[in-house]
């Protein structure tokens, strides 16, 4: 199959909301009571999803503890108010279960772009949120892509292909200086409009890249050099990527058990994979050579 995409002139289409229950409901009351007690932060955005919550702060003055303390007591009142309910969870002394996990993630908004960026992904995240629900397969065990005839495993964020910077993240001795700062203009500024960038991210300068674009909020397509083994997962920051939908690996359709030394012909072959997937995002003819399948299916011979 292709990846799904609304035809040309074809209605608007609602987008996906998320209808609060009783439980979202009294969470975000919980915000909303938390922040009224709380001058010094502003809370400009909240999203509660089904098993997550998405919300934009801003520090308005100096805070004399560090910002952890005060999400710690946001969820101690969310707990609170959620605990309201009838027949919720305590533990054997008669105290309410946390509603929340343990740690956070967050990212610090540096300027009005980044903002803008941010809020647009709160609105999305129903509709990703929907996308993954109605296609599981694609965000739980690699599936075998198609590129003009080649054939490859993916794990992560399959529409990540539906929306790539065309310049893969390659970086080249040959490149003079001008060219290679034209180029990482445009790799920053695909991070912030969240184009996806691509690459094997091989040398310290493109490892470099990557650790900015996604400490910035960006997305990457990964190409990888081995395949993945039986019931793949990510582990360490990829797991927390993939759950983000930041992150596509495309790797080779056969797993090596034995680590195989990169040289320098393999780390062409691995270039050459990225200005392929890379050039989807420059051509419908392009973008129309791509098909997206179930692994279990073995390619023609």
């Amino acid at each position: 199959m292709s990846l799904p995409a609304s035809p040309p002139g074809a209605p608007a289409v609602p987008l996906p909301a998320v209808e609060l229950s009783d439980s979202g409901a009294f969470l975000r009351a919980g915000f909303r009571d938390f922040f009224r007690t709380e001058s010094a932060i502003l809370l400009k955005k909240i999203v509660v999803m089904p098993d997550h919550v998405h919300f934009i702060i801003h520090v308005r003055e100096y805070l004399p503890t560090h910002l952890g303390r005060y999400i710690s007591r946001l969820k101690t009142v969310c707990t609170l108010a959620v605990s309201e309910l009838p027949g919720y969870p305590v533990d054997t002394d008669g105290n309410p279960l946390h509603i929340f996990e343990d740690n956070y993630h967050d990212r610090i908004i540096r300027n009005d772009s980044m903002l803008e960026t941010e809020r647009r992904y709160l609105d999305d995240n129903p509709r990703r949120y929907l996308l993954r629900k109605q296609h599981p397969e694609y965000f739980s065990s690699p599936v075998r892509i198609t590129i003009n005839g080649e054939h490859y495993s993916a794990f992560g964020n399959i529409l990540l292909l539906k929306d790539i910077h065309p310049e893969p993240a390659i970086i080249s001795r040959r490149y003079t200086p001008e060219h290679l700062s034209r180029l990482k203009a445009g790799w920053e500024e695909a991070a912030r409009s969240r184009k996806a960038l691509v690459s094997p991210f091989i040398s310290k300068p493109e490892k470099e890249i990557k650790k900015a674009v996604l400490e910035s909020g960006g997305r990457i397509i990964e190409i990888l050099d081995n395949g993945f083994p039986e019931r793949y997962k990510p582990s360490g920051t990829a797991f927390d990527l993939c759950l983000e939908g930041r992150l596509l690996q495309i790797a080779p359709l056969v797993y090596e058990t034995s680590k195989i030394p990169l040289t320098r012909n393999r780390a062409l072959e691995l270039n050459a994979t990225a200005r392929q997937i890379a050039a989807l995002a420059a051509t419908p003819a392009a973008a129309g050579s791509l098909r997206v399948g179930p692994l279990s299916p073995k390619p023609p011979l």
